[in-house]
């Protein structure tokens, strides 16, 4: 929700959309009608359309709306479920030419708007509970009355309830964890139920902040920012600010609760915690500003924190976080620090010693390094990011392989039994480009060929930007760009087997088993490995071959047949080939391939008490 509010920084125009019958404009895939089913005293019914109530129905119309809307968002648009905001940052032509373009995309993709919960260029409107406008963000009227309106909690659920329901807002309230910690603290399982005059004090004041609560101002990166920090024995908080027409401006609040070992700080340590916490909590605010951060705290004693050479381990690992942020730290009077407030309580609880140690001052760092060679360093890995992975991988959107592996693509596609069968109508969400690429879903199609497939893992996994890593992310990697049928599993088999990985990264496992040589057969035939050798030239309509090999003579039979051999016939073979002339073995050594592993042969050897040896996947 806050990076939605951020996205409308600046915007002077809105337009708010309200779809129509939402769910009920996606169809229920063919053959999944059956899962919808109801009954009533008239009989069975089955939805045909996305029915409210499905678990995955929210992530799927927001898929939908998503993929309608691609090309806007985050540009002069934002659509969450059935609400759209169109908003514009320039002229009031330029809003009417980006609501024109949200309609007809809408249209396009067969959704339609409630007239009558629409409004059309306006400077305040309501989205999601929210009243937007140039000047900031406010909380929605509607909402603050029910608040107002709200009976006294009468059990911990009805505390759970309100709280679930204020929290909504609690950006809106200075010192929200503070007001509201006399009703946190009956949600405890050791504590029983009684609504104290202390609860209730709490209860009035929280409501009474929903009605005095500012408007916060949009977060504008061009602007300095301050931060205002303060803690006490029970909770810490935070004040984002910017300057407007010469005055400062709440831009968001933040507090929270200290937890047991967090009250045993001395007060230097948690006047430092309310600050490190606020900095982690508005990060993608404060990394990278504009301009030094000021941090205003009513600790005179943290003006010398980054110039002590004595730190605690908890300490020197603060200083390594703020080491990433260009700040300056100044004391002010508790009675002028607006975060006084939210977080002050009376200290009950007993200090707890921490044993120190030493850390190498910053300015003895800086003499180690040239500012030059810093800064280079901060230029290089801040200014022009790394790419994920090479550039002759990128295919996405409006991208295209480079030409050598794209021809590659294309030919492969011509031999591709799937490409051929969507040749001339692909259905969805299959489509073809213009230069002869299939994609799924904006995802290029990756043919079924073995040697173009392993080079696109070995891009995404064995090279040195790719940096070889696990199943997970050389998943999303792939997933960025490319798409085939049984992706995930063909990742995976690829990983796990990758030779660098088992060797370089420590295993999350059990031990491994002890290796063992396979025993020696006791007579001939007795123990037997087998296999196929296939895409053999055709010679009187066979392609591969049946090999056989008996493990302790190493005498070996070859019969003809074909890649398409299905396991019913492979067992004919083998009956004929080795059972007829040499006896039911003990043992047979096989990989994992499809016939070996089918429910037929399974059932087979386990008739004739033939024990099977898998050998492992691209390691046989």
């Amino acid at each position: 929700m806050t990076e939605i509010m951020d996205r409308i920084k600046g915007a002077t125009e809105f337009t708010r959309l309200d779809i129509r019958d939402a769910f009920n404009r996606l169809r229920v895939a063919e053959g999944d009608e059956a899962k919808t089913a109801f009954r009533t005293r008239y009989g069975h019914y089955e939805y045909l359309v996305m029915p409210f109530g499905l678990c995955n129905a929210p992530a799927t119309f927001q898929a939908y709306i998503n993929n309608a809307l691609r090309d806007y968002l985050d540009e002069f648009c934002i659509a969450y479920m059935d609400d759209t905001l169109v908003y514009t940052k320039g002229s009031h032509e330029e809003h009417v030419e980006h609501v024109r373009k949200v309609l007809q995309r809408l249209q396009e993709h067969e959704l339609y708007v409630k007239l009558e919960k629409c409004e059309f260029s306006v400077q305040r409107t309501n989205f999601l509970g929210f009243i937007i406008s140039p000047e900031g963000v406010e909380m929605d009227p509607a909402r603050i009355a029910t608040i107002l309106d709200w009976p006294v909690p009468k059990s911990v659920h009805d505390i759970q309830v309100f709280l679930g329901f204020a929290n909504f807002y609690r950006r809106f309230i200075e010192g929200y964890s503070r007001v509201v910690l006399p009703m946190t603290n009956l949600l405890r399982k050791s504590n029983k139920f009684l609504w104290t005059s202390q609860a209730q004090e709490a209860f009035e004041k929280l409501k009474t902040s929903f009605t005095t609560a500012p408007i916060l101002k949009h977060f504008d990166p061009d602007l300095p920012v301050t931060l205002h920090a303060d803690s006490s024995g029970a909770a810490i908080s935070g004040i984002i600010s910017q300057p407007h027409d010469g005055v400062l401006h709440p831009v968001a609040f933040w507090s929270r609760k200290c937890i047991p070992a967090e009250c045993n700080y001395d007060i230097h340590d948690r006047e430092m915690l309310a600050i490190i916490e606020s900095m982690k909590h508005w990060r993608h605010y404060l990394e990278g500003a504009k301009y030094p951060i000021q941090i205003r705290s009513d600790h005179k004693n943290l003006e010398t924190f980054m110039t002590t050479k004595m730190l605690n381990r908890r300490q020197a690992r603060w200083a390594e976080f703020l080491a990433n942020y260009d700040f300056v730290l100044v004391h002010i009077k508790g009675t002028k620090n607006p975060a006084d407030g939210p977080s002050r309580r009376p200290d009950y609880m007993e200090n707890v010693e921490i044993p120190t140690g030493t850390l190498i001052p910053r300015s003895a760092l800086r003499m180690l390094y040239p500012d030059s060679h810093v800064t280079a360093i901060i230029t290089a890995t801040t200014a022009t990011p790394l790419e994920t992975f090479p550039s002759h991988i990128g295919v996405h959107a409006n991208t295209t392989p480079e030409s050598s592996l794209r021809s590659r693509f294309i030919k492969a596609l011509d031999k591709d039994p799937l490409a051929q069968e969507y040749r001339d109508n692909p259905p969805k969400p299959w489509s073809w480009q213009d230069d002869g690429l299939l994609l799924h879903d904006n995802l290029v199609y990756v043919p079924h060929d073995d040697a173009l497939r392993v080079e696109l893992m070995q891009m995404h996994h064995d090279d040195p930007l790719a940096g070889h890593y696990g199943e997970a992310k050389t998943l999303e990697l792939l997933l960025r760009n490319y798409y085939f049928p049984g992706i995930t599993s063909y990742v995976k088999k690829y990983v796990s087997t990758c030779d660098l990985c088992s060797r370089g990264k420590s295993p999350r496992h059990l031990k491994h088993g002890e290796l063992a040589p396979l025993p020696v057969p006791s007579s001939p035939w007795k123990g037997i490995s087998c296999d196929f050798v296939t895409d053999l030239p055709i010679s009187k309509g066979y392609d591969s071959l049946f090999v056989v090999i008996d493990r302790l003579t190493k005498m070996c039979h070859l019969a003809p047949c074909n890649k398409t051999t299905s396991a019913p016939e492979f067992a004919k073979m083998f009956l004929h080939h080795v059972i007829r002339l040499h006896g039911i073995p003990d043992s047979i050594v096989s990989d994992r391939g499809s016939i070996f592993t089918s429910q037929f042969w399974n059932a087979l050897t386990k008739s004739l008490d033939l024990k099977k040896r898998l050998s492992t996947a691209f390691h046989p």
